[in-house]
């Protein structure tokens, strides 16, 4: 039942990737993106499940790298600011972490190589 359910998201999440919520005040200062008119996807940033903290590197950079672990294991995996950190969420099932991880793990060296540091949750 719960993976019918966690299915079920995931399908509304590949067919509403560009639907933006309206975020109250206090989310409007927790949610950061390069571009003032692009917001992390809003159900990752909610429901999904914290996967690294990425500190110590610039947005774009943050940016590229949690596309580049997206396109390599097709999950849903997607990024914000929190108390100054970039927190990399994960939203699907327990399969897809572990690619997420994994694939994490081996492009771990990109953020290094930048001067920043990753630490996994």
């Amino acid at each position: 039942m719960f993976e019918y359910l966690i299915r079920l998201v995931l399908d509304f999440l590949e067919r509403t990737k560009e639907l933006e919520m309206p975020l109250t005040k206090k989310e409007e200062n927790s949610v950061m993106s390069t571009k003032k008119d692009q917001r992390c996807n809003w159900l990752i940033w909610r429901f999904g499940q914290a996967v690294v903290q990425v500190h110590g590197v610039d947005c774009d950079l943050i940016e590229d790298w949690v596309k580049k672990v997206a396109f390599s294991t097709g999950a849903h995996v997607d990024w914000h600011y929190a108390g100054g950190r970039a927190i990399v969420r994960h939203l699907g099932l327990a399969s897809s972490y572990a690619q997420v991880r994994w694939s994490i793990e081996y492009m771990r060296r990109d953020i290094e190589q930048a001067g920043g540091s990753v630490h996994f949750m």
